[in-house]
């Protein structure tokens, strides 16, 4: 978990974190999906920066089908920050291989057809 959390750090601190540049929304999964914090929620680098710090490992399984489709409907909702004509970037990082692969694709293809 440390490791992810120093790769999304390093990542953060060249991004132009700000209320008109990129925004940073964080979420986890494991047996289920949780959204840590929204890409509104923070407007500096800073603020992501210790906002990361206060995540907290969730443990458990490795449900990546479900995090996929939680990612593209909640956490790219514009409820939770998405603006209009602006690209819509994930990474995910997982730790292992997800119980369902073939449901897996089918939601990184669904992903792909909402532009993320």
């Amino acid at each position: 978990f440390h490791k992810v959390e120093d790769f999304l750090k390093d990542v953060v601190q060249d991004l132009n974190v700000s209320p008109d540049g990129v925004h940073v929304g964080v979420m986890q999964y494991s047996n289920y999906p949780s959204l840590e914090f929204p890409m509104d929620m923070h407007t500096s680098r800073f603020d992501v920066l210790k906002a990361v710090d206060s995540v907290n490992f969730m443990g458990g399984g490795a449900n990546t089908a479900d995090a996929l489709e939680y990612m593209r409907r909640q956490g790219f909702s514009h409820n939770a920050g998405a603006r209009h004509g602006v690209p819509r970037i994930a990474i995910v990082v997982t730790d292992g291989s997800s119980p369902n692969s073939a449901e897996v694709a089918v939601q990184a293809n669904n992903a792909r057809l909402d532009n993320i």
